[in-house]
């Protein structure tokens, strides 16, 4: 059959394979999402699914939109702190008008996600599982401003001088 010959409806439909190469997951993910009822297949023939390849590209999967969590209401945040905020933290940090990502700017975002964390953490039950994960972030970003703090004190040692008065301040 010729293209111009063929219905509307056989010529948009694609195979299970091609169908996950859009969605950008494995089969096997693409066959958990029809078991949950999340997609349907427009046509079975001989136990193959054949998808319609318009509904495919509009579809968003599940995962794909909350991986089993609930977005966040704070659509506008980079790691809990919202865009305005963090743009106020690079003029506050930056070394000179142009800076956006020095040594310096990174130890002063690093600062006040710290800070953030530390009062999420203090409202926080302790025995709660989101403590747990809490805790493992404020330990990686101290690790990393540390490691930025280290770099400073051996090449800039004023400007680490003054990135520990901020901190300390």
């Amino acid at each position: 059959m010729s293209a111009h010959t063929q219905s509307p409806l056989t010529s948009h439909l694609i195979s299970t394979k091609q169908a996950a190469q859009i969605i950008g997951c494995s089969v096997d993910s693409l066959k958990g999402y029809i078991s949950r009822g999340a997609l349907r297949p427009s046509k079975t023939v001989s136990g193959r699914n054949f998808y319609c390849e318009e509904k495919i590209r509009n579809c968003t999967p599940p995962s794909k939109v909350h991986r089993g969590k609930f977005p966040s209401s704070r659509s506008n945040t980079v790691s809990g702190i919202d865009v305005v905020e963090m743009r106020d933290v690079i003029k506050k940090w930056r070394t000179s008008p142009q800076d956006n990502s020095s040594s310096d700017v990174e130890i002063g975002v690093y600062t006040e996600k710290i800070q953030r964390l530390e009062m999420d953490m203090r409202a926080t039950p302790r025995e709660s599982s989101e403590f747990v994960g809490m805790r493992k972030q404020l330990v990686k970003y101290v690790f990393e401003r540390r490691k930025l703090l280290n770099y400073l004190q051996k090449s800039r040692f004023s400007r680490y001088l003054k990135a520990m008065k901020r901190i300390n301040s």
